[in-house]
């Protein structure tokens, strides 16, 4: 590497100092001052991720190991996974995994403007689908099925997404981007001068420069000198930077942003509605290698937030559900094999309850079911569930469900889930 400890100003204090004479002799203010221009057509919609509960897993309520029988339509997360078990609504005990992605947003969504979001139904359609690939086996002698489905989850409209409010947009990227400069600013900045500091430190150290030539007085005298220099000018970026991210200003917009939206789209309750489809598979002996049997389940969910409803407005949600399944592979014991083919039609709502890290729901339904050779059956299903934040992006729900009216006996079902959204730190957030 070629020797820059012989020269009392290194080539690269000469690149920082140019550009720096602008950004560490402003204010802070003069970065993103109140009255600048935003600019969405270049401002990124993945940027911008809201404090809300990880979604239900469409692959596994496809299989049927699912906290609630009402999936709560919402936006996706990039990538989120989830881990539940619990006695299913046919009262066998099932193990279940998932995964969930944004594909379009994990391919397209570093070039995704917000103004391309905003006009392009298509485009916000695609940011808001997601696939799941969920896992479930049975774990009992009356159950030792292994079942696969791919879920696709599409959400057409969504009032509690951010990046569809205009007024709301532009309070948050002013904000946001007073964090984005300072962020700038460590790896453009403040990062290569630490470098540089560290190698005149060495060269210091071992009184040689990076080509092994000896240092004479003078060069030593000049490179202490320079040693002053950089880190001088490495505490004015590290003041700049701290100037930055604790300007009173900074936290004022945050506040002003919440203030905008509060009672509007950033609502963990907003209205919504989603679609769902997904294929599932079954192997009978448990074992991979014989997943054959094909069914399939398709759904869609709205959900009313009581927007204008002062007090239901944030503390409520009521939500509408149909959903169809195919050709389900249902455990019994009074099959020959130990299964048996059913259709199933279930309409049904839910209430939810509470704020945003902790709501309870009442829900309750009518399932119609339909088995080859036997009589139809029509029954009443209701369960109740609570959803909790743990911590970060960690949510926790668990449920307990019963039926009346079932003529093969009714069953009673119990499922918790661990879900967790990976590497997505929140830009804002309303507890």
């Amino acid at each position: 590497m070629p020797s820059r400890f012989s020269h009392v100003a290194p080539r690269s204090l000469i690149l920082i100092l140019s550009p720096m004479a602008l950004l560490v002799g402003g204010s802070a203010q003069s970065l993103d001052g109140p009255g600048q221009a935003v600019d969405p057509n270049q401002t990124k919609a993945k940027d911008f991720i809201m404090d809300f509960s990880v979604p239900d897993s469409s692959g596994l309520f496809a299989i049927g190991v699912r906290s609630t029988d009402v999936q709560r339509p919402t936006s996706p997360k990039m990538l989120a996974t989830a881990l539940a078990t619990g006695l299913d609504e046919n009262g066998n005990l099932q193990t279940g995994l998932a995964i969930d992605f944004n594909a379009y947003m994990m391919t397209f969504g570093n070039t995704l403007t917000i103004e391309e979001y905003r006009t392009s139904w298509l485009q916000r359609a695609f940011a808001r689908s997601s696939v799941s690939i969920g896992t479930a086996k049975g774990v009992t002698d009356s159950d030792k099925a292994f079942r696969v489905a791919v879920g696709l989850n599409m959400t057409p409209f969504d009032a509690g997404d951010p990046r569809t409010d205009e007024k709301f947009m532009d309070c948050m990227v002013v904000a946001v981007r007073k964090n984005q400069k300072a962020n700038r600013l460590v790896a453009e900045r403040e990062l290569p001068l630490k470098e540089e500091v560290n190698e005149v430190e060495l060269a210091l150290e071992l009184g040689q420069d990076s080509k092994g030539k000896v240092l004479s007085d003078l060069d030593k005298a000049r490179l202490s000198v320079e040693l002053v220099r950089l880190n001088a000018e490495l505490q004015r970026i590290k003041d700049n930077v701290n100037m930055i991210l604790n300007n009173k200003e900074a936290v004022a917009q945050f506040d002003a942003c919440k203030a905008v939206r509060l009672h509007g789209a950033t609502r963990w309750n907003a209205s919504s509605w989603a679609l769902a489809v997904a294929p599932v598979f079954t192997s009978k002996t448990g074992n991979v290698q014989d997943l054959d049997t094909v069914g399939v389940g398709a759904w869609t969910t709205a959900a009313w937030g009581f927007e204008q409803v002062k007090g239901l407005d944030r503390h409520a949600q009521i939500l509408g559900h149909v959903r169809y399944s195919y050709d389900d592979q249902v455990a019994t014991p009074m099959s020959p094999t130990g299964f048996v083919a059913q259709d199933n039609l279930f309409v049904g709502g839910r209430l939810r309850v509470g704020a945003q890290r902790f709501n309870l729901s009442l829900e309750g339904g009518w399932v119609r079911s339909e088995t080859a050779g036997q009589p139809v059956d029509s029954y009443a299903r209701y369960k109740t569930a609570v959803d909790i934040k743990v911590t970060g992006n960690l949510w926790f729900n668990f449920s307990l469900g019963s039926e009346s009216g079932n003529s093969t006996g009714n069953n009673s079902s119990a499922i918790g889930t661990i879900k967790y959204a990976f590497g997505e730190k929140p830009t804002l957030t309303f507890e």
